[in-house]
């Protein structure tokens, strides 16, 4: 059976890959990136997090709530690039080496903690729909690792 865990770990590679892509090209490519990544985003704060706040019984779960504002940071980031004037390399790949970092950071804290709970929490019915969920919202956008190049 699919554990969350693996899958949205699977979505992170996916998403480092497209990142490095963009990083590598100087630029290119970062609505992609950033739609994608604001498609796994929704899928954590739409169907994991709140599943994961039911279980504890909790409205808010600190370490989630972390995650939420982490989230908020990366959309800044993305806009902060978005918005660096073309002229400007230096400030662009610095910007960009933040967005990276703070993305490694975080991606590193959901898959070490953040998803192995949600897994050891929810039943296995719980997992599956909503693994179904993503996977059917996935549909034909898949980017595996291979076909970003």
């Amino acid at each position: 059976m699919d554990e969350i865990s693996e899958f949205m770990s699977g979505d992170h590679d996916r998403l480092d890959a497209l990142l490095e892509r963009y990083r590598a090209a100087g630029g290119a490519d970062l609505d992609e990136f950033a739609s994608l990544l604001t498609r796994h985003m929704d899928w954590e704060e739409r169907l994991l997090f709140p599943a994961l706040s039911r279980k504890a019984g909790l409205d808010s779960v600190p370490s989630i709530d972390t995650m939420r504002l982490q989230h908020e940071e990366f959309k800044r980031q993305i806009e902060g690039i978005r918005r660096c004037p073309s002229g400007d390399a230096a400030l662009r790949r610095n910007l960009l080496e933040v967005l990276v970092e703070s993305i490694a950071d975080h991606n590193f804290a959901e898959e070490y903690y953040i998803y192995p709970w949600i897994d050891g929490a929810l039943d296995p019915a719980e997992k599956t729909d909503i693994l179904t969920a993503v996977k059917t919202e996935q549909g034909g956008h898949r980017h595996d690792a291979q076909n970003v190049a």
